[in-house]
């Protein structure tokens, strides 16, 4: 079961890191140079600058907790399965039953915390720009 639970938590990650870390770059047209068709896929501008040079610490911040939040979010969703699945097979004992419950409490709080970190540091990075 340990196994199984380990393979769809790397299947999980794996994918999610995927989906993360593509970002298309688009031409928008046959015409422009190979830096303007760059700049204007990355940063959305037209011309040869691409703006500052880099990506701002905001914005790394930004998306460092935006996938984090991801992966704490699956990792919740999946323990709340498992409390359910441990609940099920309980089969009436009380400790089980008791150890289903925390597990549940305690996902439900990770989300929770997750959420207000979302909030709160992207308040404070809002207030800093």
């Amino acid at each position: 079961m340990k196994k199984l639970i380990a393979g769809i938590l790397v299947a999980i990650s794996l994918t999610v890191g995927l989906l993360v870390a593509t970002v298309p770059v688009y031409a928008t047209s046959p015409t422009q140079s190979a830096k303007d068709q760059i700049c204007t896929g990355v940063s959305g501008q037209t011309g040869g600058k691409c703006g500052t040079g880099g990506a701002s610490i905001n914005g790394i911040i930004s998306a460092v907790l935006n996938v984090l939040s991801v992966i704490a979010g699956i990792l919740a969703i999946i323990m709340i399965v498992v409390s359910g699945m441990k609940y099920v097979t309980s089969q009436g004992e009380a400790q089980a039953v008791a150890g289903a419950k925390k597990t549940l409490i305690y996902a439900i709080v990770g989300l929770a915390v997750v959420a207000m970190a979302q909030f709160i540091v992207h308040y404070v990075l809002a207030t800093l720009k």
